[in-house]
C-alpha cells in the first residue's frame, strides 16, 4: 500500500483498511527508511520470545499465575502499542468516544492483552521442563508498504505438533506489535466483532465496565 497515496486519495474503504491507514498516516514521516529495516522486527521478537523462553526455564519464574503476569508485564507489554490495537479493534467506535473514554478503553484493553497473554502461558504452571527451541521463526516476511511487517512462526506443541503464530507489527518509533494472528484467527479481528456489538448496543461505557469487571477479578485471583 502506497500510504502518502493513501492519506491524500478520499474513496471507498472498508473500516479495518479505513482505520489502519489513519494510524499509518498519524505515524508517517517519524522516521527513515534506513531505521525501518523489516529484519529488525523479527530480530526484536526472536530477543523478546528468547527472553521469555529463559525465564520460563526458571520453576520460580513460573511457580504462580503471578509470576507468568511478571514475566509478560516485563518481556512483551513494552513492546505493544496499546493505542494503535484500541483504535483498530473499535474501528469507528474509536472516533466517536470522548477522550476520557479512550483513555479508560486503552487502560481496560492493556490489562485485558496482558490478562490473554498470561492465561496463554499458563500450560507452563506445572510443567517440568521448558526446551528452549518452542519457538521457531520464518525467514520470509510479508511486508505492507515500509511500516507494517507480519512476522510468521511455529511453536511445537508438547505432541511434536506445530502451531503458527504471526506477529503484526507496524513501526512508530520503533517496531512495535499491534496484532497477534493464533492458527489464522487475528486476536483484534477476534475481539473486535464482540467489542462492536456491545458499544452499538449499549454503549462504550458498558464495554469499559465490562473489561474492568472481568480484569479486576483476574487479578484480584492472582
Amino acid at each position: 500500500m502506497n500510504h502518502a497515496r493513501a492519506c491524500t486519495q478520499p474513496g471507498p474503504r472498508s473500516p479495518a483498511i479505513g482505520w489502519l491507514t489513519l494510524v499509518l498516516c498519524l505515524v508517517a514521516g517519524a522516521s527513515t527508511a534506513a531505521e525501518r529495516d523489516p529484519d529488525d522486527a523479527r530480530a526484536m521478537l526472536e530477543m523478546i520470545t528468547g527472553d521469555m523462553m529463559t525465564a520460563l526455564r526458571d520453576p520460580d519464574a513460573r511457580g504462580t499465575t503471578a509470576d507468568l503476569r511478571a514475566l509478560v508485564e516485563r518481556h512483551l507489554v513494552p513492546h505493544i502499542d496499546f493505542e494503535i490495537s484500541s483504535t483498530l479493534v473499535l474501528g469507528e467506535h474509536w472516533q466517536r468516544a470522548s477522550v476520557i473514554e479512550r483513555e479508560a478503553f486503552v487502560r481496560e484493553f492493556r490489562s485485558f492483552l496482558t490478562r490473554f497473554y498470561t492465561q496463554a502461558l499458563s500450560g507452563y504452571l506445572k510443567a517440568r521442563d521448558v526446551p528452549g527451541d518452542i519457538i521457531a521463526f520464518d525467514d520470509e516476511l510479508r511486508l505492507n508498504g515500509d511500516r507494517q511487517v507480519l512476522v510468521s512462526s511455529r511453536v511445537r506443541q508438547p505432541g511434536g505438533s506445530e502451531f503458527p503464530v504471526a506477529y503484526e507489527l507496524l513501526w512508530v518509533d520503533s517496531w512495535k506489535v499491534i496484532d497477534v494472528n493464533l492458527g489464522g484467527i487475528s486476536v483484534v479481528k477476534n475481539y473486535q466483532v464482540s467489542f462492536s456489538s456491545t458499544v452499538a448496543n449499549a454503549g462504550i461505557g458498558v464495554l469499559i465496565a465490562q473489561l474492568r469487571s472481568r480484569n479486576d477479578a483476574f487479578y484480584q485471583s492472582l
